[in-house]
C-alpha cells in the first residue's frame, strides 16, 4: 500500500489545513462580471455594441509627431499596429525612420515592442 505523494510516507500536513475561499454562488458571480463588464464598455465613452473601443479615424501623418509616445499608450499601440497592417511601403517606411533611433527605449516598453515587432514582420 502506498502513502503519501510518492509512495513514501503520509502526505505532509504541517499541522495545516488547506483555507480554501467559500465558493460563489452562480447568481453572485453573474452579477459582478456583469456590472465589472458594463464599466469596462462604458469607460471608453461610446459603446458600439461589441466592447470593443470605437473606432479611430486618423491617419498616418496625424499620429507622426508624437509617434513614439503613441506607440507606448495601450490604444496608440493597437492604432499604429493596425495602420502598420494595412499601410503601404513609404507608410511603413516613414514609421520606421521616426522608431528607429528610439529602438533601445521603446524595445523595453510592453505596448511599444508590439509595435516594432509589427513594423518588422514584413
Amino acid at each position: 500500500q502506498a502513502y503519501g505523494y510518492l509512495g513514501y510516507g503520509p502526505p505532509p500536513s504541517h499541522g495545516r489545513q488547506a483555507a480554501l475561499p467559500a465558493p460563489r454562488s452562480d447568481d453572485e458571480g453573474e452579477s459582478r462580471g456583469g456590472q465589472k463588464a458594463k464599466r469596462k464598455r462604458n469607460r471608453g465613452g461610446q459603446d458600439n455594441g461589441s466592447g470593443a473601443p470605437p473606432p479611430v479615424n486618423l491617419t498616418a501623418e496625424q499620429v507622426m509627431p508624437r509617434i513614439a509616445e503613441a506607440s507606448q499608450e495601450n490604444d496608440g499601440s493597437r492604432f499604429l499596429q493596425a495602420k502598420l497592417a494595412e499601410c503601404d511601403d513609404a507608410d511603413r517606411d516613414r514609421i520606421y525612420d521616426a522608431l528607429a533611433p528610439l529602438t533601445g527605449r521603446l524595445a523595453s516598453d510592453l505596448y511599444a515592442s508590439l509595435v516594432l515587432t509589427k513594423l518588422l514582420d514584413r
